[in-house]
């Protein structure tokens, strides 16, 4: 039986935050942060009374919630029910040895489903140990079930979202308009690592209806942009993706909840002045219009955006709105956990060879910590430069490409000059060119105009 919510694409990390976010919902703020290691148990600990196992039966005491993450693709169900009895058989050891006394209740949380006889062989675990307070089990589809329940940390991670569940969300009509966007951003998303940045631009969202995510190239603002919109997506939001300001006017209605996403919002290379002459003419309009129905976010590159200000209105139109210090989020600054997991998921989920993977590993740290990482140059690193590993490497080979890496992170641009140069004819280059000169709104006349010009002068 598959999960309603893609919990398996979440990874360890992911995962514990999510259970986190939902035990404080369920049970209350005073539930403490995890603590633990990746292939150990992870626990959260709560003193007093809670509304659980439900609003009528409601325990209280000393709790400890044990979170477990597995990767139900990687073993067979008896060998993964074989790794759960073994893992919490060690748990039980870990809990007499670090504590005095066994805690009042004990939840056990993990992302797999449960049969009833593997709940009732872990019940007997404990109780054979001495363990005679409260014990339950949360399994995937329960997890899942709580997800319903709270849409509001669902929201917090689109990840769990698939193709089919747009589809059954919102209407038909709406669903042919996005599909290209929500079938290009998707299958990205299985790499997705939730940030201090994405929580930020989502409470702006919530609390202004307008964000501006800023932020310099590579750093992943249309990611994050991205990802909220599919978020509001399946909160029946009709999206509406667009770089124009009249367009959400002519989008707007009233009664319909709407998102609108204007990526690179005044330019994508260089500052756009038709567009930021629009957005400053049209923003106050669109601005009185937002709502908690209505809401507008914003990509742009830092340079392009500080242009943008000073050569439009913008500053006293955002100034006002309700300053910009208040909806602007800048993505570039992640944390090194955050960049580690980042280097995980694209890794992770990657059809790298094991010697490639042995390369991350061991220089794990050195390329999350480099002064150049960014979310888009690790996608590169392990989707066009890495897969070139297909053998067994010797040492003289592992410090070569150890400086390949290096080399790559510098420069990640110097292999698609050599492509533009070498691979690409010369009516390659002029529609290259052209594509990028137009931006993402890319009518065919245009093109086909941009186009003739530029291939006059190569």
């Amino acid at each position: 039986m598959a999960l309603k919510y893609r919990l398996t694409t979440l990874g360890w990390y992911n995962f514990e935050i999510l259970i986190q976010t939902l035990l404080k919902a369920i049970v209350g703020p005073g539930v403490t942060s995890f603590g633990g290691s990746k292939d150990g148990g992870r626990d959260a600990t709560f003193k007093g009374e809670a509304p659980f196992p439900s609003q009528k039966t409601r325990w209280e005491g000393k709790w400890i919630f044990q979170v477990k993450y597995s990767d139900v693709e990687a073993v067979s169900e008896s060998a993964q029910s074989k790794r759960v009895l073994d893992s919490f058989r060690k748990e039980i050891n870990n809990i007499k040895q670090r504590r005095r006394s066994w805690p009042d209740n004990y939840i056990l949380i993990i992302n797999l489903i449960l049969s009833a006889t593997l709940r009732d062989k872990l019940r007997k675990e404990f109780s054979g140990a001495g363990f005679r307070g409260n014990f339950h089990t949360i399994d995937g589809r329960e997890v899942c079930e709580f997800l319903d329940i709270y849409p509001q940390v669902r929201r917090s991670f689109p990840q769990l979202i698939g193709l089919a569940d747009i589809e059954k969300i919102i209407n038909k009509d709406l669903y042919v308009r996005s599909e290209a966007f929500v079938s290009d951003l998707q299958p990205k998303l299985i790499t997705f690592v939730v940030t201090s940045q994405y929580f930020k631009a989502h409470d702006i969202l919530r609390k202004h209806h307008f964000v501006v995510l800023d932020g310099p190239p590579e750093s992943g603002k249309s990611f994050i942009g991205g990802a909220i919109t599919l978020a509001y997506a399946c909160e029946e939001f009709e999206i509406f993706y667009t770089q124009e300001p009249q367009e959400i006017f002519r989008a707007y209605n009233a009664s319909h909840k709407q998102l609108y996403f204007a990526d690179d919002a005044v330019g994508t290379i260089i500052f756009n002045p038709n567009l930021g002459d629009h957005w400053s003419r049209e923003l106050p309009g669109i601005i009185r219009k937002l709502d908690k129905n209505h809401k507008l976010i914003w990509t742009a590159r830092h340079y392009i955006l500080q242009e943008a200000i000073d050569r439009t209105k913008l500053r006293e139109y955002i100034d006002n709105f309700p300053g910009i210090h208040e909806v602007l989020v800048e993505v570039g600054d992640l944390t090194l956990l955050e960049r580690a997991l980042i280097l995980y998921n694209h890794t992770k989920h990657s059809d790298l060879s094991s010697e490639a993977k042995k390369i991350i590993k061991e220089h794990a740290l050195f390329i999350s910590e480099h002064p150049n990482f960014t979310p888009e140059r690790i996608r590169q690193l392990t989707k066009l430069v890495l897969p070139e590993i297909k053998r067994e490497l010797s040492l003289k080979e592992k410090q070569e490409w150890f400086k390949k890496i290096d080399k790559f992170l510098k420069n990640p641009s110097e292999r698609f000059y050599k492509a533009y140069r070498e691979a690409l004819g010369t009516s390659e280059r002029a529609m290259l060119i052209a594509l990028l000169d137009l931006g993402r709104s890319v009518n065919k006349d245009k093109l086909r105009s941009e186009y003739e010009r530029r291939i006059s002068t190569i």
